[in-house]
This record gives C-alpha cells, sequence and structure tokens, in this order.
C-alpha cells in the first residue's frame, strides 16, 4: 500500500503494467522485456534523485472525501491529466477501483477523471464509512500474476524508452491504496 511512504522510501512504479511470466509455475517473475522497462524506470528515478537533486516523482494518492453517492479521490500528478488508459494497461474490472464500506463493496455507476481527481459515483449513497482501494482485487483482462491485481489509471507523462526496437511508455502509473474517505460537510 502505498499511502503513508516513508519520505525517505522512493516509490519507483507498481509492476502490473510490466509483462509477467506467462508459465503457470511461475507468474511471479517479470518476462527479459519486463525487466529491462522496469529498469528504465529505475534508471529516471535514479537520474532524478542523484542528478536532478529532487525526490524521484510518482503518482500518488492524496485524500479521498465523498458526498452523497460523489467520491473525489485527489492525487499529486507529475503530468496532468489523470487517464483512465484501457490500451496501454490491460481492462480491470472498475479501471481496478473498489468501494466499500469495510466489508461490503458498494456498486460503482461510472468513474471520470478530471486533471488531477477521479470521481467515482456510486448507484446508492452509503450509509456507512466508505473506503476507496485501487490496484488490491481484480486482475486485467490477460495478465499473468500470480495473486497480482492491476488497475487503468495513470497520468500523461510523454517520456518513451525504445528497448530491442519496441517503444514502451513511461508513465507514471497509479500504486496500489486504500483510503477511508473523509464526508464533506454540507
Amino acid at each position: 500500500d502505498a499511502t503513508n511512504l516513508d519520505e525517505k522510501i522512493h516509490l519507483v512504479t507498481p509492476t502490473y503494467l510490466f509483462p509477467h511470466n506467462p508459465n503457470p509455475q511461475d507468474q511471479v517473475h517479470l518476462t527479459s522485456m519486463g525487466y529491462k522497462w522496469l529498469a528504465a524506470y529505475f534508471g529516471r528515478a535514479r537520474k532524478e534523485l542523484v542528478w536532478d537533486k529532487i525526490f524521484p516523482r510518482s503518482l500518488k494518492v492524496l485524500s479521498a472525501t465523498y458526498s452523497g453517492k460523489k467520491i473525489t479521490v485527489k492525487f499529486k500528478v507529475p503530468t496532468r491529466p489523470l487517464v483512465l488508459d484501457t490500451v496501454n494497461l490491460a481492462m480491470t474490472t472498475d479501471y481496478g477501483f473498489r468501494v466499500t464500506d469495510g466489508t461490503n463493496t458498494l456498486a460503482i455507476d461510472t468513474i471520470n477523471t478530471y486533471d488531477d481527481t477521479v470521481v467515482i459515483n456510486l448507484l446508492n449513497t452509503p450509509i456507512s464509512d466508505v473506503y476507496v482501494r485501487y490496484g488490491h482485487d481484480y486482475l486485467g483482462a490477460g495478465l499473468t500474476i500470480l495473486n497480482g491485481a492491476s488497475g487503468n489509471l495513470r497520468d500523461s507523462t510523454d517520456e518513451p524508452v525504445v528497448i530491442d526496437g519496441q517503444t514502451k511508455p513511461m508513465f507514471y502509473v497509479a500504486p496500489h491504496f486504500e483510503l477511508k474517505a473523509v464526508k464533506e460537510a454540507i
């Protein structure tokens, strides 16, 4: 969970976007392409830390609030706007989001992105606590990650890398998280 990272810990990227070994006996390790692509992410983070002298950038969840059926999740975004990407990231149920009351799943009507915000509209108004989860519950179509989960939220960074003749995107992908949403005062 990436909601309470110490400032000395640098989250480079979750790994659900990289190709994993499809062998049913493995499905934990990345393919050689996956490891090379991951290395490019580590290289970028090291450059930012060592050469640019900045805390390595990442897509970071900041807060979740709700009022009625509407949940608003705010992010620190390296390059706006946020995108729900089903082309470069495997289509995942509810884009990887799940809303609960702590026990039961609350039905989602729509999910939209705006600049640095994700807005989730529920089918019904919650009557107790609201928790927003991302990347914990659903595995995208066609992915082979043992006990894994994924999502479709990323930023708009346009920094491709070429690996073995293939161009791969280097956008910032949302990490797994769970937040208790705060009820907005009316």
